[in-house]
């Protein structure tokens, strides 16, 4: 039996995305059309998920992959004493993902800037992201909130 890690990310209008993770497929689920294979825009919402909740080092054959943002949370520290550290990593996972995705086709799967990173604490184990990029293609991406963390 294969063991599927879920997650769910929504944007403005609603839409829920569904990635399944090490299965090489990416699905977006919502009540007007059902289940959708997830391609440009949201395609790069879902990458950016995937590399910011996937512990860095543990892909096997990409050991750069991935964040510490999760290894943070939980810890004694005051959520303004790692704001930076998570900041950086969270630019650094994203620059080594326009490398990763520079091969693309659709120029709307590659992030041409990260325009806003923002972070909340809600908790000691959860942080919420917001991120805003800017597309190779010129679209921006409206505000995309990840939940980091919550375990």
């Amino acid at each position: 039996m294969d063991l599927e890690i879920i997650s769910y990310i929504s944007d403005r209008e609603g839409e829920h995305s569904k990635s399944t993770f090490g299965s090489g497929n990416d699905l977006s689920l919502n009540n007007i059309t059902g289940l959708n294979t997830v391609s440009s825009l949201n395609e790069l919402k879902l990458d950016i998920m995937k590399i910011l909740m996937t512990e860095k080092g543990l892909k096997y054959l990409d050991e750069n992959y991935g964040s510490t943002v999760t290894s943070r949370l939980g810890k004694k520290l005051t959520f303004q004493s790692i704001y930076e550290y998570v900041k950086r990593d969270v630019i650094d996972s994203l620059t080594y993902l326009q490398t990763l995705n520079s091969n693309r086709t659709d120029p709307d799967e590659q992030i041409a800037s990260i325009d806003v990173i923002e972070m909340t604490q809600t908790d000691p184990t959860t942080l919420e992201l917001a991120v805003k990029f800017t597309t190779v293609g010129g679209k921006s991406s409206e505000t995309t909130t990840f939940v980091v963390g919550g375990l």
